[in-house]
């Protein structure tokens, strides 16, 4: 079950950093919230004369992308000096979970980034299409791309229904406490029986 408003995380401003190239993988990390839900669309600002392109996404693999989990079906992104592209995807994330978010870039075109101490990076390989374990490429520390996700929020938890399972799991572990006591009462007292018959 989900609920609420869409909401999204990764980096939703127009970076000062604009960064040429002809194609690729160009990913950055990010840590998804605590009430994510399922990830419905990754949005980057691109600037192309026209390529095609993808949205990823892959697993944290100590600190570098790994395995591939989503990826989108191709966009034709449209000539334009700089725009928000937009790339349906379906992931049920994790929360607390660090993703890898980005695009595949199939031919000319250029993706934005800002300067981000916080231990977020831009990797990058050149491929041509989106790879099952990211390929061997390069790294740029301390770089986010302008790149994020739109998810829909995990519902919450329900408290009274989880002290309701709670009150009633008690109550049949004292049902199984008194039937074990009563047996041993039981057993006991035919115990007693038997060796008071036979003096």
């Amino acid at each position: 079950m989900v609920s609420g408003q869409p909401s999204s995380f990764g980096y939703t401003q127009v970076g000062d950093l604009s960064n040429s190239t002809f194609g690729g993988l160009y990913v950055s990390n990010f840590t998804g919230p605590g009430d994510l839900g399922n990830i419905t669309q990754i949005r980057a600002f691109l600037s192309t004369g026209g390529t095609l392109a993808k949205a990823v996404i892959y697993l944290d693999d100590n600190g570098k992308p790994g395995a591939l989990l989503n990826a989108s079906a191709p966009v034709n992104v449209p000539g334009t000096s700089g725009e928000w592209v937009n790339f349906d995807v379906s992931y049920q994330g994790i929360s607390q979970f660090k993703y890898w978010i980005g695009v595949l870039l199939v031919s000319a075109a250029t993706y934005y980034s800002t300067t981000d101490l916080n231990g977020t990076a831009i990797y990058s390989a050149q491929t041509s299409e989106a790879a099952t374990l990211f390929p061997l490429g390069t790294v740029s520390q301390n770089e986010t791309m302008s790149v994020y996700a739109v998810f829909t929020p995990s519902a919450p938890q329900d408290q009274s229904r989880d002290w309701l399972q709670m009150v009633l799991f008690g109550v049949v572990i004292a049902g199984v406490v008194f039937a074990v006591i009563m047996m041993i009462v039981l057993v006991v007292k035919r115990q007693q029986k038997n060796i008071n018959s036979h003096p």
